[in-house]
């Protein structure tokens, strides 16, 4: 399966409150008719819904909020695109790390900016290929900010550049994983990690990345209990971002 972080797994911790902190930021950008569609487990629900009018939420993933609090919140778990939603049917539209999986990536934004109503608002988040550790087999791309730019500016007016940062703390985090995922990669003598398959790198990739989390966390288990959201913060894009945000107006 995917790479799915959840804070019951202290080790992915870090990469918990980093969403955290993006679905903080927002919930103070949304209003009206809402949709979001991740790949990763939708866990912002309860910063979101409180501040919109209907909420939708589409992912590959079960959800393991009970929906049912909030009576305006709908969730449909399938893959995409296309979607079954109605053209010009939402306010705002949330995608979340869903580019990087999609195959045709200009149907996924003629797909976005389809459902939004005229004048709505696409935020758009996604890994900075710069800030990867080592290529992902489970992404079949991901993007410099210029092209994420201009592939939204395909369709979009106006598109607002922001990105996902790290304080001092949040960094020392990164840089560990860095010099860890460094040394593992010594040992991949035949450059495995550059050229195998996608589909047969996966496996390899996904029993490294958990052994390599768990091996930092018993290793920095202060530091990695430690992180919270106020941790990330969202601000002007630079190519040091880890995550970005790129807010589109239709």
């Amino acid at each position: 399966m995917n790479e799915v972080s959840s804070v019951r797994d202290m080790s992915d911790n870090f990469q918990y409150q980093r969403r955290r902190a993006i679905y903080e930021y927002i919930a103070q950008e949304i209003s009206g008719d809402v949709l979001e569609i991740s790949d990763c487990y939708p866990d912002g629900i309860d910063l979101i819904a409180p501040r919109v009018r209907s909420l939708t939420i589409v992912s590959r993933h079960a959800c393991r909020v009970d929906t049912t609090r909030w009576e305006h919140v709908e969730f449909y778990r399938l893959t995409h695109p296309p979607f079954i939603q109605a053209s010009g049917s939402f306010d705002c539209i949330i995608s979340y790390h869903v580019l990087v999986h999609v195959r045709d990536d200009f149907e996924m934004i003629r797909e976005l900016h389809r459902m939004l109503k005229p004048g709505g608002r696409l935020i758009l988040i996604s890994p900075n290929r710069r800030m990867s550790l080592t290529r992902n087999p489970w992404y079949v791309r991901e993007y410099l900010g210029d092209e994420l730019c201009n592939l939204l500016r395909y369709r979009f007016r106006e598109v607002d550049r922001k990105g996902v940062f790290g304080n001092s703390r949040a960094m020392t985090y990164y840089e560990k994983s860095r010099q860890f995922v460094q040394q593992l990669l010594r040992h991949d003598l035949l450059k495995l990690h550059c050229w195998l398959p996608r589909v047969l790198f996966r496996i390899p990739y996904s029993l490294y990345y958990r052994m390599t989390r768990r091996k930092i966390f018993i290793a920095n288990r202060t530091l990695t209990c430690s992180l919270t959201s106020s941790d990330y913060y969202v601000a002007p894009a630079s190519e040091s971002c880890f995550d970005w945000v790129y807010i589109a107006t239709y």
